[in-house]
């Protein structure tokens, strides 16, 4: 710590290494969250590759329950990341605090959809994105939506489902009756024999 202070260690991966085992000790030993958020914050700053750094900001964080300064970390850290499996995995640690933490339900739904666009069949995040776009009445947004997983559904009884929400949303949320007929149509000449798609047609 001293030999920090004063400067003392010329090679900047050696001093990187020393202020991550003192930032680690200051949390885990010392109790001092304040002084190692700091170093954590400026080795990041220096380099924002120092996983080691954001590991250590992210247990002070949650033992804080400091959900404000987790988030902003984690946004941070995904768009750090390249393998997208872990970006994954923190865009949903980010889209649940943002919703069912700070209730703010628009950021989770901007964040589901970047989960989406990495991957297009990821049923989590096309479940509640769905059901937060419902939930604020984005209906526009919502047709938009069941218009791409049209597109991208894997199979043929999956498309015709999405088809089917989409016909009645315009339907009865969004009174555009003949494009919902239309795509009822376009859902019935995949599957002639779609009894929920028979009905809304009747």
């Amino acid at each position: 710590r001293k030999a920090l202070k004063e400067n003392r260690i010329d090679d900047d991966i050696e001093r990187g290494r020393v202020e991550l085992s003192l930032a680690r000790l200051l949390t885990e030993r010392m109790n001092n969250e304040e002084e190692s958020c700091a170093l954590c914050s400026a080795l990041i700053e220096e380099n924002p590759e120092e996983m080691e750094a954001y590991e250590i900001l992210e247990w002070t964080f949650a033992h804080k329950r400091d959900y404000p300064a987790l988030l902003k970390l984690w946004i941070k850290k995904a768009e750090i990341v390249q393998d997208d499996t872990q970006k994954q995995d923190l865009l949903v640690k980010i889209a649940t605090i943002q919703e069912e933490i700070l209730h703010n339900e628009e950021d989770a739904c901007e964040t589901y959809r970047q989960l989406l666009d990495i991957d297009a069949s990821n049923s989590h995040a096309a479940l509640a994105l769905e059901r937060l776009l419902r939930k604020l009445g984005q209906f526009k947004e919502l047709a938009i939506f069941y218009r791409q997983q049209v597109d991208y559904a894997p199979d043929d009884s999956i498309r015709v489902e999405y088809l089917h929400k989409l016909g009645l949303l315009l339907a009865r949320d969004l009174h555009e009756i003949e494009e919902a007929v239309d795509v009822f149509g376009n859902a019935l000449s995949i599957d002639a024999n779609s009894v929920a798609c028979k009905r809304a047609v009747e």
